[in-house]
């Protein structure tokens, strides 16, 4: 992820609102109560939030797994700024929260130090040839038994650009919908970003199923919950 990326991420910062995207929400209000289905909240120790964005993952998880040690990890200082101000704003304790600036090529992550990491529409920045390589660093982290749980926007972004288009013409109109004409045009630079390649570069479900089968994980759970925004979720154990 390069210096164009990062500064693309902390303007996105002031005006960050995935959050307020009904289906969005919808994915990670699942992916969590699933994910609580096949751990015991009790267990859960340390979490990774890869891409934590504002925090929105990381809020989930301070929840469901009854305040766990959470790593957020962002490319962006003005996301995890937003974050550490979300957290403080919320009252929960300074203490249960580290921040990290990381691209994930660099970031180093201690082995078997994790009982979750966790992912939402963060992985797809890095390239196709990286993805594989990459869920097998977070597979090192995860301790047996632990948990990996990806949410994202599967589909294959270096192919059918028309199909891509189709997408995000409905990504588009439902941003506009749901949040108003920013997210609008914020999907419609991402379509672009996508057929251009540009920091864009989304996989099929099967594809990251396979990447994660690779990495020597076991795929529990894997369900688009909004198919026609092609948002989904794959929960994977060590």
């Amino acid at each position: 992820m390069d210096y164009v990326q990062e500064k693309f991420f902390d303007e996105w910062a002031k005006e960050y609102f995935l959050n307020k995207v009904p289906q969005y929400q919808k994915m990670v209000e699942e992916m969590f109560a699933r994910t609580a289905a096949v751990v015991h909240e009790n267990n859960v120790k340390r979490v990774m939030d890869l891409g934590t964005g504002t925090g929105i993952l990381a809020m989930f998880a301070d929840e469901v797994f009854s305040s766990p040690d959470i790593v957020a990890v962002d490319v962006s200082q003005e996301m995890l700024q937003a974050v550490e101000k979300r957290w403080k704003d919320a009252g929960k304790p300074s203490e249960k929260l580290t921040t990290v600036k990381a691209n994930f090529e660099e970031l180093e992550i201690e082995p078997e130090s994790y009982d979750v990491i966790m992912a939402s529409f963060s992985l797809h920045h890095i390239v196709h040839e990286e993805k594989g390589q990459m869920v097998k660093k977070i597979a090192n982290g995860i301790k047996k038994g632990g948990l990996f749980v990806l949410g994202e926007t599967m589909f294959e972004s270096q192919a059918h650009p028309l199909s891509i288009m189709s997408i995000y013409a409905r990504k588009a109109l439902n941003g506009l919908v749901n949040v108003g004409i920013s997210q609008f045009w914020r999907e419609v630079d991402f379509c672009q970003k996508i057929i251009k390649k540009q920091g864009e570069y989304m996989a099929t479900k099967q594809m990251w199923e396979n990447f994660i089968k690779d990495a020597g994980l076991t795929v529990l759970e894997s369900k688009f919950t909004a198919p026609w925004l092609t948002y989904g979720y794959i929960i994977a154990r060590k």
